[in-house]
């Protein structure tokens, strides 16, 4: 439930009210830089206030979500560098990182840039497997044949953005592998 307190008396021109009411109530929606967006249930994680190579634990613990095996970075790698979200999420060692939730989750919402498939596997409380997803790498991209017809200045290859939409009853925890490195972008849950 959204509850809202004015911090300063509205004015009595027709057109102060409207106008004064939306910039207080966008001011108290508006995250700060560590804060994700929080309505009800729904949850969308905000990376922003990560510093490059900060390990990713429990940053989101009061938000009833951590993560395991995970770091904080700001790829230099143009191929997984992507201008909507600078600050990424990557496995710490071997391509696998965990995501569990204090509260049951319905539904996870997820970007990532990968250079190969990325295996998403969902569990229940009792650890027993409620949903999986295969996120492919997209058939039209050919690191290799880009290359060989691009010319070397105007040749930056970008991986593509992988969507993930996974939905099943009662997750409390996500893995993520993959056979290389890959980025979460973004990331929100119901």
């Amino acid at each position: 439930m959204l509850s809202l307190q004015l911090k300063t008396p509205i004015q009595a021109s027709p057109f102060a009210f409207p106008i004064a009411l939306l910039a207080q109530v966008f001011s108290t929606l508006a995250p700060s830089p560590a804060q994700p967006w929080q309505f009800a249930s729904f949850i969308q994680l905000n990376f922003f206030g990560l510093q490059p190579f900060e390990v990713v634990r429990d940053q989101y613990q009061q938000w009833g979500i951590e993560f395991e095996q995970t770091i904080a970075l700001l790829p230099s790698n143009p191929a997984f560098t992507n201008s909507e979200h600078p600050i990424g999420l990557m496995p710490i060692a071997h391509p696998y990182m965990a995501i569990q939730f204090h509260q049951p989750r319905q539904v996870i919402k997820a970007k990532f840039v990968g250079a190969r498939a990325i295996w998403v596997t969902a569990f229940d409380a009792e650890n027993r497997v409620v949903a999986r997803y295969d996120l492919e790498r997209a058939s039209t991209f050919d690191l290799h044949s880009a290359a060989l017809n691009a010319t070397e200045t105007a040749f930056e290859p970008t991986l593509p953005l992988h969507a993930l939409h996974l939905q099943a009853k009662a997750i409390t925890r996500i893995e993520l592998t993959s056979a290389a490195p890959f980025v979460l972008q973004s990331f929100c849950c119901i």
